[in-house]
Order: structure tokens, then C-alpha cells, then sequence
């Protein structure tokens, strides 16, 4: 029982410490937290308004903070005003509930604090002074680059020793205007951008005076500019101007927005729409604008198209020469009569348009599209192979019979004489050579034809003409005696070899040339006069020679 209980509580530490030692250490922040006062946003006889940066909070537990109000002299005692709102980095302000008396000569300050579970953060103190002029401070306005700006307040103090800037440090000057006593104005500057938060502070032209004056905090807006250009092909790029712009405004153009950038695809905005014409404007989070003028997508010209040759066959490809549909089109659907087709681009940018299985006759394309529909003006003209004559009708294996019909220079065609596939090489427009590899003897139908879009299928016209194949001979050879190791030279016609015999001995090596072939005596051949005999199938003669051969 004992050694059944250590073993337990053996385990049980070992998972224990298994289980411990996998979890994740998290490391703490040890980096002191950071804090600025900045000038008050507010200093005046009605108001007080403190304000100060968070740049940097770490993990410490804060249990309080806020802002202490003292000033120079110690004329009375420092004031502490704790907040309650949650904290978090940037910037933050608090509006005094009451303060004391005050004149207009005496300097005060604040500090902002916080308290941790470890520290007592203080910031620096910001010296402040009272000031004559009353603000009605406006902190949550948004306003586009030269739009103008109204503040209302008691201006009457408000003299040219007072300078009007766009931000705390105090560096870029902004003109203001005294409309009246009460009334002041500027025009939002540029060079900002969109999202950009401007905060605009009143301060006499000797910076060492303290009466700074918060009047507002403004949210830069971006403006977008009309389109230079309202005709576009689907293929351009839509470059965008405009003011204090960035990635928050959104540009709108059909029923789509999109985060502003100044280079963007047309197809890629209106890809999923339809129409040829297309609103386009921007929204900046508080303007929705719309252009009066919408994208007007260009056609292409239903006459810029052609085939390269004057017509096609069923159930091939046809080169086309003017045809700019990709760069006005994407998505669409192509058809020739009744038959959908498919306008294809080679990497070398050669275009072919599918013929499909059409009857004879000419069709225009027919292009429709998310956009706009297109029928072209030429017309593919479609014609089934034919051949109207041929130069011979007899001759031997190998011999080339040239035929006349619709051949097409761009189109591979072969034959059949009788069950026999034959090549046929296309000389020009209408007309072809065949190359007749038939070895069976007599008259036999010729087919001609092509191979299908969807090849190894291929298509066969019959035609009205034969060819009738003689059957092969050898016409000479020589030398007419040899030895073992000798080259012999055939000469012949309509000459196929399957088996070569020399005499009743199978010759391997044999080698064919333009007009026969050659062989070469093997070493076991014995002496004595034999026949040249060729064998070219099972079901057919054999070719032997008139005279015979002596091996010496």
C-alpha cells in the first residue's frame, strides 16, 4: 500500500511539472510610462480646460489619475482632480468644475499623474496665464483644405500681436480674420492629409507668453477632383487627383467604393457590374459627392474585324486580324450563328476564333457582354472542304498527286486513298499536294480532311475522284556481284518494305533512300545467285526483282 502511494503522488509530480513547464512565460513590461501636459485647450473667465499626451502605457495596474492645478507662488494649495473614464494612449482633456479666482497677470500650471500598483507617474508642469479672450472652442469639426472656418467668442482683445497656428508646437502660421467682435474665421490650410487631426491655438507672437488660446480641433477631410477624362476602354487605369487625400476616402464608381489610391484598373472596379456608363464621385466621411459626368466605356468599332483568309471551315480555328475585343471587354460570350465560340490569344498574341459545327454561309460574331452587346459588320464566311480536281489518277506508292479545292494555307488537312492515311502539304490558297501511301494495287476512293478543334477528332469530306496505286517494282540495282559486307543499291517506285529477302534470307539492314533503298550483304549469306524479293504486308504480292544477284 505504501509503494502504491508514492508511486501516485510520484505521478501526479511528474504531470504536474509537465503540465507547468509547457506554459507560455508572459513577459512583462518593464518600460516606465510616458506622459506630457500640453497647453490648456481653454483659459479664459468661464472656462478651464487641461490637457495632456498619454504616449506610453505599460502593464502596471492603474488605480488613478488626472490633473493637479497650482500656481507659481504657492498663492494656494495644489489641487488634484482625479477622472474616471477609462485610459487609454493619445490625447486626453478635462474641463475644471471650478477653480479659484484668478487675474490675468498671474502665471499658473498643471501637471497630469497617474498612480500604479508600483509608481507615481507625474508629467511636466505647463505654465499657463488667464486670457481676455473668451472662446466658444469648437473640438469635433471636420472640414476640407480651403473650406472656411467660423469661431464664435469675445474677440475684443484680440489684437495683431496674436498669431493663429495649426498645432501645439506651435510652427505653422495660419491667417485669421475678425469678421466683428465676436466673430473670427480661417480657411482650413493644405498640405494635410485625410484623417489628419489639426488642432488650432491662439498665442501672442512672443511665444514666452503663456496665454495660449485653444479655439478648435479639426479633422482634415480629402477631396477628390473630377475625372480629367470620362471616356475609357475597359483596360484603362482610372487615375484620381485631389486634396489631403489617402486610403479613408473612398472613391465611389458604379454601385462599388473602394480606399482611394490615384492608379486603379477600371475592370477591376466594375468587373461585377453591368451597363456601359457608370457614376462615379467619393466619400470622405462626411461628403457623399457624385460627379455630374459618369465613366462612359468606348465600343470598338463593329468594323474592326477580319479573318485573315477569306473563309473557314466547320469545326476549326480561323485567324483574325483587327480584333480588339480584350481590350474593350472581359466576361463576354462570343457566338457565330447559332454555335457559342471562344476568341483565343497565343502567347506571340496571334488571335483565333473557334468555328464550330456551322453550316455552310456567312455569319457575323456576335458579342455579348456584362457592358454592352456588339455585332460585327464583317462576316465569317463559313465553307465545308472541297475538292474539285486532281492532276492524276494512277501512280505508285510515294508518287504526289496535286489537288485543287478550298485548302487553306493556316489549316493542316490529310487523306485517305482507300483505308490508307495519307499527307497532305497545302502549296497555297486552293491548292494541295498528296502524297499517296497507299500499298495495296487498283482503284481506290479518295477522302480528304482535317483534324477538329477538339483534336485527335478530325473531320473527312468524301470527293469525287480515285486513285488508282500500281503496284511496286524494282527497276535496277547494283552492283550485280558482291561479297559479304557490300552496300547494294535498289532503285525503284511504289516500294514499301515490311520484309526483305535475299533469296530466302531475311536482311536486317536495310536503309531508304529517295529514290529505294539500300542493304548490306550479312556475313552468313552463303554464295550463289539469289532474287531480291520485298514483302509489304500479308495481304499483299511481293515485289521481286528481274535479275538476280551472284554473292561471290
Amino acid at each position: 500500500m505504501k509503494k502504491f502511494l508514492l508511486l501516485f503522488f510520484s505521478l501526479a509530480l511528474i504531470f504536474s511539472c509537465s503540465k507547468e513547464s509547457n506554459e507560455p512565460q508572459k513577459q512583462i513590461d518593464e518600460n516606465p510610462i510616458k506622459i506630457n501636459a500640453i497647453a490648456p485647450l481653454q483659459a479664459n473667465k468661464d472656462r478651464l480646460i487641461f490637457a495632456a499626451e498619454v504616449l506610453y502605457l505599460n502593464d502596471e495596474k492603474i488605480e488613478s489619475y488626472g490633473f493637479v492645478f497650482l500656481d507659481e507662488y504657492g498663492s494656494f494649495p495644489e489641487k488634484e482632480y482625479v477622472m474616471s473614464k477609462a485610459l487609454g494612449p493619445g490625447k486626453i482633456s478635462f474641463e475644471l468644475p471650478d477653480f479659484p479666482s484668478f487675474d490675468f497677470n498671474t502665471v499658473f500650471g498643471y501637471y497630469f499623474f497617474i498612480k500604479t500598483d508600483k509608481q507615481h507617474y507625474k508629467s511636466n508642469i505647463q505654465k499657463f496665464q488667464f486670457s481676455e479672450i473668451t472662446v466658444n472652442a469648437q473640438y469635433s469639426l471636420q472640414a476640407k483644405a480651403g473650406e472656411e472656418i467660423v469661431i464664435k467668442g469675445d474677440f475684443e482683445k484680440l489684437d495683431n500681436t496674436y498669431v493663429l497656428y495649426d498645432s501645439y508646437n506651435m510652427i505653422n502660421e495660419v491667417a485669421f480674420t475678425l469678421k466683428d467682435k465676436y466673430t473670427m474665421s480661417f480657411i482650413m490650410p493644405e498640405n494635410y492629409k485625410h484623417g489628419e487631426t489639426l488642432n488650432f491655438i491662439l498665442q501672442r507672437k512672443q511665444q514666452t507668453d503663456l496665454k495660449s488660446i485653444g479655439i478648435a480641433s479639426v479633422k482634415v477631410l480629402g477631396e477628390i477632383f473630377p475625372p480629367a477624362n470620362y471616356n475609357m476602354i475597359v483596360s484603362d487605369r482610372l487615375t484620381l487627383t485631389g486634396r489631403s487625400l489617402s486610403s479613408g476616402v473612398q472613391i465611389i464608381i458604379g454601385n462599388r467604393s473602394v480606399a482611394y489610391y490615384n492608379n486603379l484598373a477600371l475592370q477591376d472596379l466594375i468587373f461585377d457590374q453591368s451597363g456601359d456608363s457608370f457614376q462615379i464621385g467619393y466619400f470622405n466621411g462626411r461628403d457623399r459627392v457624385i460627379f455630374p459626368e459618369k465613366i462612359k466605356l468606348m465600343r470598338p468599332l463593329s468594323t474592326n474585324f477580319r479573318l485573315a483568309e477569306s473563309y473557314a471551315h466547320p469545326n476549326t480555328k480561323a485567324i483574325v486580324e483587327g480584333l480588339t475585343f480584350d481590350n474593350y471587354l472581359f466576361g463576354y460570350k462570343a457566338s457565330i450563328g447559332i454555335q457559342g465560340t471562344h476568341i483565343l490569344t497565343t502567347w506571340d498574341g496571334i488571335k483565333s476564333i473557334n468555328i464550330g459545327n456551322i453550316k455552310e454561309g456567312s455569319y457575323p460574331i456576335v458579342i455579348k457582354s456584362p457592358f454592352f452587346d456588339l455585332v460585327t459588320e464583317s462576316k465569317v464566311e463559313v465553307q465545308n472542304l472541297k475538292v474539285t480536281s486532281i492532276n492524276k489518277d494512277i501512280g505508285y506508292r510515294g508518287d504526289k498527286f496535286i489537288l485543287k479545292g478550298n485548302f487553306l494555307p493556316s489549316q493542316s488537312y490529310f487523306a485517305f486513298v482507300g483505308d490508307a492515311y495519307s499527307f497532305v502539304t497545302v502549296n497555297k490558297l486552293g491548292e494541295a499536294t498528296l502524297i499517296n501511301d497507299n500499298m495495296i494495287p487498283g482503284k481506290l476512293p479518295v477522302r480528304v480532311g482535317y483534324h477538329k478543334n477538339g483534336f485527335p477528332d478530325y473531320e473527312t469530306q468524301a470527293t469525287d475522284f480515285f486513285i488508282e496505286t500500281k503496284k511496286g517494282e524494282i527497276l535496277d540495282f547494283y552492283p550485280k556481284q558482291a561479297k559479304i559486307g557490300d552496300i547494294i543499291k535498289v532503285k525503284g517506285r511504289g516500294l514499301y518494305i515490311s520484309s526483305l529477302l535475299l533469296g530466302s534470307t531475311y536482311i536486317y539492314n536495310v536503309l531508304n533512300v529517295d529514290d529505294g533503298f539500300e542493304f548490306t550483304i550479312p556475313y552468313l549469306m552463303p554464295k550463289g545467285k539469289f532474287y531480291i524479293n520485298i514483302i509489304s504486308s500479308p495481304t499483299t504480292d511481293k515485289v521481286t526483282s528481274k535479275q538476280f544477284i551472284e554473292i561471290i
